[in-house]
């Protein structure tokens, strides 16, 4: 039975759009699979948001609401840009400790939509949140060989078991777009786009200026030192040189504004007593402790067994992971330590290629990542200080 014979005709020009849109889809897969992907995240996100309800304490969840924690601190920088003092209010705490890139997408969501600044920040992250799962799909484009393939690695994104970080108006969603990207441009040898990639990263989270080692892995291995001196390749160097100026432009913006090119670090130890130290002695203490800090502590020593597997095929992904993992937990207590692992993109990267053949495995994963998800969001509109 064919719409002729239900009396149903269809224009020349409507076949024409649907076939034009059928190969547009297949030509690039990974658009679709991405918004499909971040749909399904959202409906998971506010489905388990009104179970939150039932619980007592539970907020609403309009998009103010999810505005809690970190996200007030982004907010006021895009909202009122940073403090030029500390605030007695808030026991002499300011908003220096958070990089500057994202609060500038969510002032520009601001003045775009005319929202205010709670509001345009979390809208800010939920477009980040999109684009993270893209930009994971086009970093991953040639490993994946099948739509099966696709939708997979598109749900390790977008069922993260830390997935609110992505629509509460944090950096994360942001953070690890520009990670995928600057992977992707050093996989191509774009040298210059991977340096710019670089900057913004650093200007997201200071974790970020690591990335400055995988760029100098990759060039010496696929390019090497003296063929870069020899045939003085300034796009090679000036790449590299980009990588952290991110940082670099906002400690001086820092001098200026508040008279300390550092007070994104001091900050941490004046006012939320951070103290710095060795990070192996940091899990030990922690592993001693019970409930969430031996829970974290463990999280903390897989991903250290992830990136010591990437290191024999992928050493500048393991070499990443070990010391995004490595420098939160130099800080002492690993409060908000599993944002920090969970999303790092080398991480899922792994993640897929041990759930890729196997469909069993990748049922246990998604059992364990859609319960420790949804339990986070109940934990967040519930205000538990676990989702720090």
């Amino acid at each position: 039975m064919n719409s002729k014979s239900l009396g149903i005709g269809i224009s020349p020009k409507a076949q024409t759009l649907s076939r034009r849109i059928g190969l547009w889809c297949n030509a690039h897969p990974e658009l679709w699979v991405s918004a499909v992907a971040f749909v399904v995240s959202c409906c998971f996100l506010y489905g388990f948001g009104q179970v939150a309800h039932w619980t007592e304490g539970a907020q609403s969840t309009r998009w103010t609401s999810f505005c809690y924690w970190d996200c007030s601190w982004y907010s006021s920088i895009a909202g009122n840009g940073y403090d030029i003092v500390p605030r007695k209010e808030l026991k002499n705490s300011a908003n220096w400790s958070f990089f500057p890139l994202f609060p500038l997408t969510g002032s520009a969501c601001k003045h775009l939509f005319h929202l205010e600044a709670h509001a345009a920040t979390v809208l800010a992250a939920k477009i980040e949140y999109f684009t993270a799962i893209l930009a994971f799909l086009l970093w991953m484009g040639p490993r994946l060989r099948t739509v099966n393939e696709r939708f997979l690695a598109g749900m390790l994104v977008a069922i993260n078991p830390y997935l609110i970080y992505g629509h509460a108006g944090y950096s994360e969603p942001l953070y690890f777009t520009l990670i995928c990207l600057g992977f992707w441009a050093l996989e191509r040898q774009k040298w210059i786009l991977a340096g710019l990639l670089g900057a913004g990263i650093s200007a997201t989270r200071i974790v970020g200026v690591v990335f400055v080692l995988v760029y100098a892995i990759v060039f010496l291995r696929e390019v090497g030192l003296r063929p870069t001196l020899r045939d003085r390749s300034l796009r090679i160097l000036t790449g590299l040189a980009l990588c952290p100026l991110g940082l670099s432009l906002y400690s001086l913006y820092l001098y200026h504004h508040c008279g300390d090119a550092l007070a994104f670090l001091h900050l941490q130890t004046a006012a939320w007593h951070h103290t710095i130290m060795n990070p192996f002695v940091s899990m030990t203490y922690s592993y001693r402790d019970h409930g969430w800090f031996r829970v974290w502590t463990v999280m903390g020593l897989a991903g250290l067994a992830v990136s010591a597997w990437l290191m024999r095929r992928h050493p500048e992904y393991g070499v990443f992971l070990a010391l995004t993992i490595l420098i939160p937990m130099s800080q002492g207590a690993p409060w908000g330590f599993p944002r920090y692992l969970w999303w790092q993109p080398p991480l899922l990267f792994a993640i897929f290629l041990a759930l890729r053949r196997s469909v069993g495995a990748s049922m246990v994963y998604f059992a364990f990542a859609g319960g420790m998800a949804s339990f986070m969001v109940i934990a967040w509109f519930s205000r538990t200080n676990i989702v720090v």
